[in-house]
């Protein structure tokens, strides 16, 4: 799904999306070995691997669906292949973790190893993944460069911890991976006639109240964009299944009353007094 801050963020007792979690279970021997993930026994700040053998199991079974849906779709093993890649990328970087250098104002990798077959999967060596990851420049960077070539005037990264600069190359690799199955999808459903066809996904996070999950810090402004994107889906849904409805009646002379729905998103589009 689109919400790539998920795969590094999420309310506390939610998990992961459902692909890591197949992905770890379903994939077989071979796979494994090619992606580096026979041993899951280390923590991962991004997700925690299923451990009831029953949730495995569906984990199992729905990978298998995904493999058949991607045939189905005329992907490659080699593009597959470059999709898995990325994911178990992601994965190597919750277990590679961040840490500050014990000399000067670095950051560096807290487990090098599982950095090193992040690293391998993504095609680089472990030193320019660090660079593009713990550290800036003065110019702005291709927002669809994954990677970048340095120069001597990079500075360490201002962030106050290391770890967000993890987090954001994370929920960028996952953006490219979701980006790269829609244009998959896109060319299966491509005709040279001059049609057009779209796939249109929502996928809204529904309402969002930190204090039911135990946060103190309060509501972000994410959740506010959350809240106020449910808040339309709600507006619509209630035209759609009673004020249209309560309309037709009315087209036949039957009066309905009906009450107006207060929409709490509309005190957001009022102007300041």
């Amino acid at each position: 799904m689109p919400e790539k801050m998920r795969v590094v963020r999420r309310p506390e007792g939610e998990p992961n999306y459902h692909i890591f979690y197949q992905l770890l279970s379903g994939a077989d021997s071979d796979l494994r070995r090619s992606l580096g993930l026979e041993s899951l026994s280390e923590p991962n700040l991004f997700m925690t691997p299923l451990q009831r053998s029953e949730d495995r199991q569906k984990a199992g079974i729905a990978w298998a669906r995904i493999r058949a849906a991607l045939d189905v779709l005329g992907v490659s093993p080699e593009e597959q292949s470059a999709i898995w890649s990325v994911l178990a990328a992601i994965y190597h970087l919750g277990t590679a973790g961040a840490a500050r250098a014990a000399m000067g104002n670095k950051f560096q990798f807290s487990k090098p190893g599982s950095a090193q077959r992040a690293a391998n999967l993504l095609g680089t060596s472990v030193e320019e993944m660090a660079r593009s990851i713990f550290y800036s420049t003065p110019t702005t960077p291709s927002s669809r460069a994954s990677f970048r070539t340095t120069s001597p005037t990079e500075r360490p990264t201002e962030r106050p911890e290391g770890l967000e600069a993890l987090e954001g190359m994370a929920t960028g690799l996952y953006s490219e991976a979701f980006n790269a199955i829609v244009a998959l999808i896109n060319r299966c459903i491509s005709t040279s006639a001059h049609t057009s066809n779209s796939i249109l996904v929502v996928d809204a996070p529904g309402f969002q109240n930190p204090a039911s999950c135990g946060r103190t810090s309060g509501a972000t402004f994410q959740d506010l964009c959350h809240n106020y994107t449910q808040e339309r889906f709600q507006m619509l849904f209630h035209d759609t299944t009673f004020t249209a409805q309560t309309d037709r009646y009315a087209q036949v002379g039957k009066n309905v009353q009906k009450k107006k729905k207060k929409v709490m998103c509309d005190l957001t589009k009022k102007k300041k007094v």
